[in-house]
Parts: structure tokens; sequence; C-alpha cells
């Protein structure tokens, strides 16, 4: 079965952020009032509001894994 056209729109996006540092296509999936809840399993329960904070997020966790997720 064929992937859903905007998960593939999704993926793309956290691609070219993950494997190539480009956080524009990243950031147009993002509405600037984003709320983003990283629950318990992810790491430690917060809730992140606005693209600026979410973007302040992954560079966090971009630290953490030493810039690299492979």
């Amino acid at each position: 079965m064929p992937e859903h056209p905007n998960a593939t729109v999704f993926r793309a996006g956290f691609q070219a952020l993950w494997e190539r540092g480009d956080v524009a296509p990243f950031l147009t999936l993002l509405r600037d009032d984003v709320e983003w809840i990283n629950d318990i399993g992810a790491g430690p329960w917060r809730e992140i509001h606005g693209k600026e904070a979410v973007l302040a997020f992954y560079g966090e966790w971009m630290q953490l894994f030493d810039e690299n997720f492979h």
C-alpha cells in the first residue's frame, strides 16, 4: 500500500533536519502556534509552544547525541 502523501512530506521534513541539518523543510511542517508534547517515553515530559521552542528542543537533542542520530 502506498504511503499517505502527508506522511511522505512529514518524513521528508524530518529527514532534511536529521540527515542534512536543513531546518527550513522541517519548519514548514509546523504552524507558528505549534504545541509539541514530548511524553515520558521520549525523555522528560515537557510541553513546548511555538516553532522556535520546538527548534530549541531539537537542538538540545542534537547536543545530547553529539549531533548524530545515525
